[in-house]
């Protein structure tokens, strides 16, 4: 996944704004809490991959 974002000038402020994103759009389809927390914690693990921190 690094090589696809290298080149892209990815900061965290637009990790955390794709983040945030998400989070509303599932808020307005009416996503239970528990649902969101889910999906938002299986982002986490890639952010090291989108940022090229490994």
């Amino acid at each position: 996944m690094d090589r696809a974002h290298q080149t892209m000038g990815i900061t965290d402020a637009h990790f955390n704004r794709v983040v945030e994103y998400l989070n509303e759009a599932m808020i307005e389809e009416g996503i239970p809490l528990a649902a969101r927390n889910d999906m938002l914690g299986r982002l986490a693990p890639m952010y090291a991959n989108v940022m090229r921190l490994q």
